[in-house]
């Protein structure tokens, strides 16, 4: 008997610029085999840790090293290369949907309803850079073999990723029905979970904490239509639920640190991989407008010198606050 599970977790949620990026990844395996025991049965393939690369060591190196599937800020930090984590994001991508080419292919294997936000979006309606952008498409392609070895060794199979990419104007939209973004964020990721789960069969949502936000009970009411939610636990690191809608149940794990679990590590490194590159089309866009114009990850702080700096620039092309920033 089968059990799938599905693994959730989100990029940009502390962001004031650029997308909140949610993504769920979906897995089979044995039934009685939990996501806590996959990196044993998984290695040498697969680990939870980046190594450290020896002196001279180069892309040939790179190709044979074991896929790092952990939680996205263990592999990318701001301003440091883009290709481990994108080995990652595109060798998971080929397990579910085959590697895409493009960023376009990207977004319409994992998220194709944002496509229309994008197009009325000026710094990503006419973003469209093959892909990969900087590990080789060797790299890449050895990533999904070495996975693809791993999980027919282990008999678990990755079988969908799908993405929520909410743009700054989307964002603030979406905001306006919820009473905070930690709301927002729960709402948004539940609706994500329900498109995905089968209408029967034994289902396991991973979820890393919304906001610390540790009672989940009435937002599993609502997003799934439930007739039941029977809380299991709820303590300082763990909630836990059993959720009855229609004839089907399924139970819902809302942990602190979740991303030491395969499938909540590999959504952080999915919605990671679309967050970047979607800031790498923001800062290119501004920074061909405004000589001299250091990027921004997009965090607060750092977010005011910006858009100080593009004030007149974003005034003279009229483009509205709510395109540019969000709200909260």
């Amino acid at each position: 008997m089968r059990l799938m599970h599905i693994g959730t977790d989100e990029a940009g949620y502390g962001p004031t610029l650029g997308p909140l990026v949610i993504t769920a990844t979906v897995w089979e395996g044995p039934h009685h085999l939990y996501p806590n025991h996959w990196y044993d049965l998984l290695s040498p393939f697969v680990v939870s840790a980046p190594r450290l690369r020896p002196s001279g060591t180069g892309n040939r190196d790179d190709e044979q090293a074991p896929v790092v599937i952990t939680d996205s800020k263990r592999i990318y930090r701001s301003g440091g290369g883009l290709g481990g984590l994108e080995r990652t994001a595109l060798g998971l991508l080929g397990l579910a949907h085959g590697i895409p080419k493009s960023w376009q292919e990207l977004i319409e294997y994992v998220d194709p309803a944002a496509l229309a936000d994008l197009s009325i979006t000026p710094w990503l309606a006419d973003f469209n850079p093959p892909l990969p952008v900087a590990a080789t498409p060797n790299q890449v392609k050895q990533a999904a073999n070495q996975l693809l070895q791993a999980m027919d060794k282990a008999d678990l199979r990755c079988t969908k990723i799908r993405c929520r990419f909410i743009t700054a104007f989307r964002f603030n939209q979406e905001l306006e029905r919820f009473a905070s973004k930690s709301e927002l964020l729960s709402h948004v990721t539940l609706r994500i979970v329900c498109e995905l789960l089968p209408n029967q069969g034994e289902v396991i949502l991973w979820a890393d904490r919304h906001g610390g936000r540790a009672h989940y009970a009435n937002v599993l009411y609502q997003a799934f239509d439930a007739s039941f939610v029977h809380i299991e636990q709820e303590s300082t690191d763990r909630s836990s639920y059993r959720v009855s809608r229609a004839q089907h149940q399924f139970r819902a794990v809302f942990l602190t640190k979740a991303e030491r679990l395969l499938p909540v590590a590999a959504a952080s490194l999915v919605s990671k991989y679309l967050r970047e590159l979607a800031m790498l089309a923001f800062n290119r866009f501004w920074q061909r407008r405004v000589p001299g114009l250091r990027p921004t990850a997009g965090y607060p702080v750092d977010a005011q010198r910006f858009l100080a700096e593009i004030a007149s620039i974003q005034q003279r092309l009229g483009l509205s606050a709510d395109l540019v920033r969000r709200r909260k």
